[in-house]
């Protein structure tokens, strides 16, 4: 496969048990992507504006999808959101809340996010879930 080819997606998640499990969902869907995993809010900005680590586009492509989880350290999902719809230049950038609970599903959706998903421990419910963000977005 020509690296061309391969779409990335970004995933804003500060949980390791949860990148982990986004990991093993990801191999068990077989889709042909790269996913790069970032761990705050402030370091999904700093990869979506290819600022600090993330300069080399080589390494840290711009993604075609932003999958983010809406509690998160130092810049959490609506903090990221609001930044996203501030900057007309992410405006096509698909963005899936795939979060904890549905606390904040209104919230992510009025500031713009795609869709919204709660986080499922199983494995089945994940391998969909990124199903589907690959049928709509990639």
């Amino acid at each position: 496969m020509a690296g061309l080819s391969l779409k990335t997606i970004l995933v804003a998640e500060d949980n390791a048990d949860d990148v982990a499990l986004l990991k093993r969902a990801f191999l068990k869907a077989s889709l042909p992507h790269q996913l790069r995993f970032v761990f705050s809010g402030i370091e999904a900005v700093d990869y979506l504006e290819g600022k600090g680590p993330y300069k080399d586009r080589a390494t840290f492509p711009f993604p075609s999808v932003l999958v983010l989880d809406m509690t998160m350290p130092q810049g959490g999902g609506v903090n990221v959101l609001r930044w996203l719809q501030s900057n007309p230049f992410f405006k096509e950038l698909p963005v899936v809340v795939l979060t904890g609970s549905d606390e904040h599903e209104r919230t992510a959706l009025e500031l713009g996010a795609d869709e919204f998903y709660v986080k499922s421990a199983a494995m089945a419910d994940l391998v969909r879930i990124l199903q589907n963000i690959n049928n709509s977005w990639l």
